[in-house]
Parts: structure tokens; sequence; C-alpha cells
């Protein structure tokens, strides 16, 4: 009978689907995957290898690998050709949980910019705080909090997020010229929920994620 330290001995271990060496990680040697993703954007060029199974289901509407990552590559080119993204532009994303609340993630990503993610209950008070704090170039909401957002540029993720989407069929992630990112630049910041003071942002890197 195999064992379970055998099974994990064998995924693990050289040659395994997830082997682990030991590198050195910001001056402190860990432990980290052989064949990880070296950021983001790398898992989602990989995710296109998946074609036509599905990738996001819902009540109404299916979505494979393949689609999202031609939507993906478009909505990436849009921001960076037509609204002026940059590697290392924050851009913010408030919006109730959609399909395009995905594709609007990866976009970001793959267009270079950093995902920061708002609270989608926060008041006009608190998502003018956090304009303040992150300062994004750019917002990304639907349209009931786009209501509540001022004195920043906003695509809606009912109308411009779609569109966008479909601006560039042609496009590419690999043929979008966005510098790679390294594995420990910042990829997303989250808020904490702020209960004792004014939320936190916390910022993942890429390494922090694809792991």
């Amino acid at each position: 009978m195999t064992t379970a330290m055998e099974i994990v001995q064998g995924l693990t271990g050289p040659g395994g689907e997830f082997e682990l060496r030991e590198e050195e990680v910001l001056g402190a040697r860990l432990p980290v995957f052989t064949g990880r993703a070296a950021n983001l954007p790398a898992v989602l060029a990989r995710s296109a290898a998946y074609g036509d199974r599905d990738y996001i289901v819902t009540a109404t509407r299916r979505i494979s690998f393949a689609e999202h990552a031609a939507q993906a590559a478009s909505l990436a080119k849009a921001l960076r050709d037509d609204h002026g993204v940059r590697p290392g532009d924050r851009v913010a994303i408030n919006a109730a949980n959609s399909p395009e609340w995905i594709l609007a993630f990866w976009g970001v990503l793959a267009a270079g910019g950093i995902v920061v993610a708002y609270n989608a209950w926060w008041t006009p008070a608190e998502i003018e705080y956090a304009l303040g704090h992150t300062e994004p170039v750019l917002v990304i909401a639907d349209a009931k909090r786009a209501e509540r957002t001022t004195g920043v540029r906003v695509l809606t993720v009912e109308d411009d997020v779609p569109a966008l989407a479909v601006r560039y069929p042609g496009a590419t992630l690999d043929g979008l010229g966005v510098p790679a990112a390294a594995e420990d630049d910042p990829a997303v910041i989250l808020y904490t929920s702020g209960t004792s003071g004014r939320p936190k942002g916390a910022v993942h890197t890429h390494r922090n994620l694809t792991s």
C-alpha cells in the first residue's frame, strides 16, 4: 500500500508535478515550487491551454478559458493604449461579484497594473479615503458604486468592460509588450476591514499569489 508520505514525496520530489526546492527569497532560504509561474500574467497565459473547458459558469453564462484569455488580452491592450495604464500603475476595482470583475482583475494584471480591490460595501466616505490612500489612475466600478466615486476616471463594469474586452479581437497576451513583473513586485492590494480604525492596504506580491 502506498503511504500518504510516499504520495507527497512523489508530488513534491524531483520530477514531481509540484516539485519543491529551496531558494533564497528576500534574504531567507525558503521552499518554492520549481515549476511555478513567474508572475500572475504567466498564470493567465497558461490558463489558455485549457481551451474550450469552462472557466466561469453562472446561472446564465458560460465562459471558456480560451474566451477569457482573449478578452483579458483585449482589455489589457485597451487599458494600455486607450487609457494609459502603465506597469506599476494602481487600478481600483469597486464592484459586486460578476464575470466582469474577474475579467477586470486579469486585464489589469496583464496590462502591468496593480489591482486594488475595494470593498463593495464601502460608503462614499470610505471610497473617498481609499482613493486618496492608493491614488489609482483608474477605477473600474459597477453603476451603483460608480455613482459614489468622484475625482478619478471611471470605467463601468456594465458597459465599458464588455466593450473593451472585444475592442481588440486580435490581441494576444504575449503580444502586449508589457515588461514581465518580478516575483516580488506588488500585484494586488487588498483592504482590511478597518474595524478598529482606517482600513489598511495589504500588499500581495506575484510570488505570494502564484504560490
